[in-house]
């Protein structure tokens, strides 16, 4: 009962760890991502 309990826990904490790692992840990706062609953008049309 215990290992089950405490397995269950170990995979919320895994799960919600890996949520927040992903959306941080993708979050940085996508304004690294907007501002090197915000960038490229303006430096091609200046």
């Amino acid at each position: 009962m215990g290992f089950m309990v405490l397995w269950f826990y170990g995979f919320m904490v895994l799960w919600f760890y890996g949520f927040m790692v992903l959306w941080f992840y993708g979050f940085m990706v996508l304004w690294f991502y907007g501002f090197m062609v915000l960038w490229f953008y303006g430096f091609h049309v200046a």
